[in-house]
């Protein structure tokens, strides 16, 4: 009877070991990196000596786009096949692989903080070209065509600086945040392309800014200065609900959800927002502090920069992972912060 209950605990034994590894090997073999055709394209620098960058997700070659230490924050283009980013003040666009380098804006100012209609034809930026020599800061937005040569526009006319400017997902609009210094408040703006006419959809009294349009057409989400809220405003009712504290925020590819950054464990975690549901999820849940990041249009996969806080200096590195998985791949190392990752399909 010993023996049978020595051999019944071997085979319960053997059992639990045999799921435990194979739990564990699916773990490891999670399709957190499973990416054909993806690169990513990063910031990286220090001492105000910054760079672009690419990781190629098939093979996870680094590759260096740019060489003149003043290039940053890269963008997308609607069709996937152009880095649009600044450079030593201006915008310029670049093919993925570096190649075909343009400027788009000729300035002796400070441009930035641009945004690109869905068509690719326009680019709204701020610049502080209309600064005056008695004026510590200045910036107002301005309008491009980009299959042409006219000179940029001017669109907005703020009181003290206009900022963060977004297409609508048709192109008619573009949403902006402008200060005014007399009330110390921000206000939420529509420009309109067809007729150059300017709204203020802000209440009254209120102060709200870092407008951001859904792809989808139906939904600005904005940040109140009034309650340190995310807001969601749909366009058709004008009916604005509240979410959660946020920042850095960026509708799925779908319009579905709304990712943003918010306090989570390790500081601030990228969170996700389901438009249809209410649910509102940590994505990354992370030790770090994530700084910049972006998503698949699958909404599968996420890449993210993180600050690093075992690290004295705050280097920022750059991670991966399946949302759907809670398993974290770090794609950089080495010094220097790497930051605001992008996705390109090629």
């Amino acid at each position: 009877m010993k023996v049978f209950i020595v051999r019944k605990n071997k085979y319960f034994l053997v059992i639990f070991i045999f799921i435990f590894l194979f739990l564990s090997c699916r773990k490891i073999t999670e399709p957190i990196l499973s990416l054909h055709n993806y690169k990513i394209v990063f910031t990286s620098g220090d001492n105000n000596q910054y760079d672009l960058y690419t990781i190629d997700l098939n093979d996870f070659k680094t590759t260096q786009l740019t060489f003149n230490g003043k290039s940053t924050s890269a963008q997308r283009s609607p069709d996937g096949k152009h880095i649009y980013f600044n450079s030593n003040g201006d915008i310029c666009r670049m093919d993925l692989d570096g190649s075909n380098l343009i400027n788009l804006t000729h300035s002796s100012s400070f441009e930035y903080e641009f945004s690109i209609s869905s068509d690719g034809e326009k680019i709204a930026f701020v610049s502080d070209r209309v600064k005056k020599a008695n004026e510590l800061y200045r910036t107002e937005i301005f309008l491009m065509d980009l299959n042409g040569n006219a000179s940029p526009f001017r669109i907005s006319y703020s009181k003290y600086y206009s900022q963060f400017p977004c297409f609508s997902a048709d192109g008619q609009l573009i949403a902006y945040e402008s200060f005014d210094y007399d009330s110390v408040k921000f206000s939420i703006h529509f420009y309109s392309i067809i007729d150059s006419s300017d709204t203020i959809i802000t209440p009254k009294g209120s102060s709200q800014g870092f407008p951001v349009f859904s792809p989808d057409g139906k939904y600005l989400s904005y940040f109140s200065w009034d309650d340190m809220k995310l807001y969601l405003l749909d366009l058709q009712s004008m009916n604005r609900k509240k979410l959660i504290y946020g920042r850095e925020q960026e509708f799925s590819a779908d319009g579905k959800f709304l990712y943003f950054l918010s306090t989570g464990i390790g500081g601030l975690d990228v969170f996700r927002y389901d438009i249809l549901t209410d649910e509102i999820k940590n994505i990354t849940n992370s030790e770090w502090q994530e700084n910049t990041f972006d998503v698949t249009p699958d909404n599968q996969k996420i890449v993210f920069g993180a600050f690093l806080k075992a690290d004295s200096s705050f280097i920022s590195q750059i991670f991966i992972k399946n949302i759907n998985f809670d398993q974290i791949n770090r794609l950089t190392n080495g010094e220097g912060s790497k930051y605001k990752p992008v996705f390109f399909f090629y």
